[in-house]
């Protein structure tokens, strides 16, 4: 399976953090989402590389693109692990890679072969997400820190790291 990532440039200089998203769809595309700090004018860079994991990727293809709003990924998406691509995994919640505190976050993704997966804080399970229609859910409240999202695959109690939130 190849792996999309993107970089993007204001004017010459690149834009730090996480501002694309590989996106696996049930009919085995995959979509690469582009979101940016604040709107203004931005030249995106896609990458291709083979599989999850080759180091070496080359340029696909540049964008030119302009945001007018950017408010619903305003801080970024998750950091994906190697797992992310390697497991297929389609995300359909959250998607910002920042999510708030104190609050209910409902998760939802499917892997390809997971048996169970759940959320970390601190390197300790604080929920399990539950299968139901095919993906594993859950409404979680987190402090603030980071969250992890893991998968076991049938190998024993070893989880496999897929994405990375903050939370603030």
């Amino acid at each position: 399976m190849q792996q999309l990532n993107g970089r993007l440039r204001a004017g010459s200089k690149e834009v730090k953090g996480i501002w694309a998203l590989q996106l696996c769809q049930p009919d085995n595309h995959v979509q690469l989402l582009f979101s940016a700090p604040k709107a203004g004018d931005y030249v995106a860079t896609v990458f291709v590389s083979e599989k999850s994991t080759d180091t070496k990727s080359s340029d696909a293809i540049l964008y030119n693109i302009t945001f007018a709003d950017v408010a619903s990924y305003s801080k970024g998406f998750p950091f994906a692990f190697t797992g992310y691509y390697a497991h297929r995994v389609e995300l359909a919640e959250p998607l910002s890679g920042v999510v708030p505190s104190g609050k209910l976050v409902r998760f939802m993704l499917k892997s390809d072969g997971a048996q169970e997966m759940i959320i970390t804080q601190h390197s300790k399970p604080v929920a399990h997400l539950l299968p139901q229609n095919g993906y594993f859910t859950g409404d979680v409240t987190l402090s603030p820190g980071e969250a992890g999202v893991f998968a076991n695959y049938g190998n024993g109690n070893s989880y496999e790291g897929l994405l990375n939130y903050q939370v603030e």
